[in-house]
């Protein structure tokens, strides 16, 4: 649920064969909280340190990569800028969406919350609480919603200083049933689970 809805839980729509080849991040290199993100840097589809990432840079990337729009694409763009320190900025580096309320939010469904200390590495254990609530083969907005709710749960009882506004719960709500959207067939309203967690796992060098 980082990096607004469309795109957290995105999908690269290309053929597999069509992809450039993947790697994941080595020293140097940064990466965000969101998978779609890093899957893109991973593949090269943008630069692969993940620095330095342009509005012509991502509105080459976004539109081909995932079923975005220009003016989604666009809107996405502007969202980034606004986590770098830099008023002025005209790009950012993936790192930069690791700060808290802006993209990143607490209840993530694979990130632990900013309370704990890092809130951008992927959390097996927070993973694997999100895919028990994906009990079919296919991923629906039902179940969805119901991992999104109850990583909020946890993240209220576990996080004292736990703070997400109905605006920010509303985008993550939106974010966690999106994606069977932007990664599933079109006007199919599910998405295969096994896609999602490959993408999780790719998008971090798990797999």
């Amino acid at each position: 649920m980082k990096f607004l809805v469309a795109l957290a839980m995105g999908s690269l729509v290309m053929a597999d064969h069509s992809l450039p080849p993947w790697h994941p991040p080595v020293e140097g290199e940064v990466r965000s909280p969101c998978p779609g993100l890093n899957a893109l840097a991973n593949h090269g589809i943008i630069p692969h340190d993940g620095k330095n990432l342009s509005h012509h840079i991502i509105l080459s990337a976004l539109p081909g990569s995932y079923r975005l729009n220009q003016n989604i694409s666009e809107a996405l763009f502007k969202m980034a800028l606004e986590t770098t320190l830099n008023p002025n900025a005209t790009t950012f580096n993936l790192d930069d969406l690791n700060r808290h309320n802006f993209i990143e939010i607490d209840g993530s469904l694979s990130r632990g919350d900013a309370y704990f200390g890092d809130n951008h590495s992927f959390n097996q254990t927070i993973f694997n609480q999100t895919k028990s609530h994906w009990k079919d083969p296919v991923i629906n907005f039902q179940n969805a919603g119901n991992a999104f709710a109850a990583r909020v749960n946890t993240s209220k009882a576990t996080n004292p200083e736990f703070s997400l506004t109905s605006e920010r719960l509303l985008r993550g709500a939106g974010a966690s049933g999106l994606f069977t959207v932007v990664f599933g067939e079109p006007g199919a309203g599910v998405v295969e689970k096994d896609r999602i967690v490959e993408l999780f796992g790719e998008s971090l060098g798990l797999s």
